[in-house]
């Protein structure tokens, strides 16, 4: 009895000592939106709120909302949600984000170690539909000295054409025509990414495992061609009287370039049969020189991170391979999240 007294006494200390924590706060960019987000553990408990119920299942959790206001404005405040875990345990925690309105969403996680030191603050944009959530993956090591925390977004195909409908409705990005010219490039990419699927069911002998290794080859290049098409419409000056003057060479401002490398690269190739059948019948080639083109900053910033997101999970092989041959831009704050 006495042991197990002790063994009380001691656990009760330790616990009283750990100062480990995570924040998450998410904000909408403006006052009618509500941002609404929950944190499950690895043992199926919940806190926090989706749009309809609140949950306080994880121990030593709280959650609770707040309001920010700008005091030279005369605009309502902008409310956040912030769920609150002390005595974080290692392994995997997981952040849904949930939302009132199609909105930029910005989200705030904050994670100290067991002595109460700051190991990582990580802020972050999404692009996010009233129709779905984003889910986020965050694995967590309180020990003093342990790596930081890793976060992964989970990313679909469908979740990139919500970000480009939403960027579109929001007014970040640019007319119908090339909204939908960038939807369709999805799509095709989405059915190669479908056959890549099914190759994935079968054995692991070298014939199979050297088709799987091939057939990510056209999925990873049709999104990183719409990729580069962002890159170069964020530089083009459609509104002169917001020019931006980033172009230095003709391939970083002319879309033209980009489907041109795209077409002498891989027309001949076998493997994107299908691609240019497709392709080659969008409506977008016919009015590409009259649509409004564009994409702001920001949406740009999140959507080709998603993309990002997306070819790493296609595993470690494809994305090292993707690195290698395309070279994509990551901006500084992200390169953690990509290595």
């Amino acid at each position: 009895m006495d042991v197990f007294l002790l063994f009380l006494f001691l656990n009760n200390v330790l616990n009283s000592t750990d100062k480990s924590s995570i924040y998450c706060t998410g904000e909408g960019s403006t006052y009618t939106t509500k941002v609404n987000l929950i944190i499950e553990d690895q043992f199926g408990n919940r806190s926090g709120c989706d749009n309809i119920t609140c949950y306080k299942n994880i121990p030593n959790s709280s959650f609770g909302r707040d309001s920010i206001s700008d005091i030279n404005s005369n605009e309502p405040n902008i409310e956040t949600l912030t769920v609150y875990i002390r005595n974080i345990k290692k392994g995997y925690y997981y952040l849904k984000v949930f939302t009132t309105e199609n909105d930029i969403i910005y989200l705030n996680i904050d994670v100290d170690d067991l002595n109460g030191n700051k190991v990582s603050n990580i802020d972050i944009k999404t692009l996010i539909s009233t129709e779905s959530f984003h889910l986020y993956s965050i694995y967590l090591d309180p020990t003093p000295g342990a790596p930081p925390p890793v976060l992964t977004k989970v990313v679909t195909f469908q979740a990139l054409k919500e970000d480009i409908e939403v960027a579109y409705k929001l007014n970040q990005i640019g007319d119908e025509k090339f909204k939908d010219s960038l939807i369709r490039m999805l799509n095709i990419a989405e059915k190669y990414y479908n056959k890549c699927q099914v190759l994935n069911n079968k054995s692991n002998d070298k014939k199979d495992i050297d088709k799987r290794k091939l057939c990510y080859r056209p999925v990873v290049a049709t999104v990183r061609m719409i990729m580069k098409r962002l890159e170069v419409i964020n530089n083009l000056c459609d509104n002169k009287t917001e020019c931006k003057a980033k172009c230095k060479v003709k391939p970083e401002c002319d879309e033209y370039e980009v489907f041109k490398g795209f077409d002498n690269k891989y027309r001949k190739d076998a493997e994107f049969k299908d691609f240019f059948s497709e392709w080659d019948k969008d409506e977008y080639h016919k009015h590409k020189k009259t649509c409004k083109r564009y994409i702001t900053d920001e949406a740009l910033e999140i959507i080709t991170t998603d993309i990002n997101w997306l070819i790493k999970s296609f595993g470690e092989e494809v994305w090292n391979d993707y690195k290698k041959e395309h070279n994509p831009y990551i901006p500084d704050k992200y390169k953690s999240f990509f290595k």
